[in-house]
Formats: structure tokens, C-alpha cells, sequence
């Protein structure tokens, strides 16, 4: 995180310094990180006897449906705020996350 007054005052190749080790870049690290983790906590748990469960199909739509009025509010104030069609930007959000299971 930066001001953008900050981050525009900079020259352009520090900028590109700065993009180059933050955003996307700085997402995949940290997912990585968090990758390891899982994988060192799921072999834990099957040392140690831990039974894991997959949610039904049944209780994720479920989850779904409560969550639809949360995001219905998010596209209503990121709208109000000069996001256009942020259904759409979430909807593209999604589908970029898939690509990546």
C-alpha cells in the first residue's frame, strides 16, 4: 500500500521498481507462503488423527445465498464510489481465481 500522491511523485523507473515486487507478483509470493502452510498443517493433521471433511454441496449453497446480499451492498458502494459495473469486476475476479485451482 502507498499514496498514490507518493507512488505518481516517484520517477517512472522507480515505479517500475515497485510494480514489479508488489501486486501480482507480491500476491503469488504470498500465496506460496500460505501453500507451504497448508501443506505442513495437513500433514500435521494426519499425524496427529485430525479427520478433515469437505462442506457439502448443500451447506455451500447455502453459504451462497446469504452471501449474495453482502455482495449485492459491495457492488452498490463500490459503484457509488465510480467503480462501472462492478458486478462484472467481480464476476471477472472469480473467473481469474479459477484459473488459478
Amino acid at each position: 500500500m502507498m499514496n498514490p500522491a507518493k507512488y505518481n511523485s516517484l520517477k517512472p523507473e522507480e515505479r517500475a521498481v515497485i510494480d514489479k515486487v508488489s501486486g501480482e507478483a507480491a500476491t503469488r509470493l504470498f500465496a506460496a507462503g500460505w501453500d507451504r502452510t497448508d501443506a505442513a498443517s495437513r500433514e500435521i493433521q494426519k499425524q496427529t488423527g485430525v479427520q478433515r471433511q469437505m462442506a457439502s454441496e448443500a451447506f455451500v449453497n447455502e453459504v451462497k445465498a446469504k452471501q449474495a446480499a453482502l455482495e449485492d451492498r459491495w457492488v452498490a458502494a463500490a459503484e457509488a464510489r465510480g467503480l462501472k459495473n462492478a458486478r462484472a469486476v467481480l464476476a471477472e475476479f472469480r473467473a481469474e481465481a479459477q484459473k488459478l485451482k
